[in-house]
């Protein structure tokens, strides 16, 4: 079977060029303790700012810097975010048209 390009994903959630909050939660790692510490530990969260370069149905893939240069932007400070860990999407302006 061939292998899927990033044109033959239907964007999951339509945020493509957005400009968006992302709040997300990050794995722990704990090397010693019982299960009582290990289940008062809260959730280590972070938020993520951005505009929306690849929305398929695993992750969210987000840049926080764009450059202007046509036809090919350079991207700096991405991020995939894997779906199952995203808590809340705010979408903060309009796509560019």
């Amino acid at each position: 079977m061939p292998r899927k390009k990033r044109s033959d994903f239907e964007p999951v959630i339509g945020l493509i060029d957005e400009v968006v909050k992302v709040v997300w939660e990050d794995i722990m790692n704990i090397d010693e303790a019982t299960y009582k510490e290990i289940e008062k530990q809260p959730p280590i969260l972070f938020t993520s700012y951005g505009v929306v370069l690849k929305d398929d149905p695993q992750r969210l893939t987000l840049a926080s810097h764009v450059s202007n240069e046509k036809p090919n932007p350079t991207y700096r400070e991405a991020i995939k975010i894997p779906k199952s860990v995203i808590r809340e999407i705010k979408v903060l302006s309009e796509a560019a048209p």
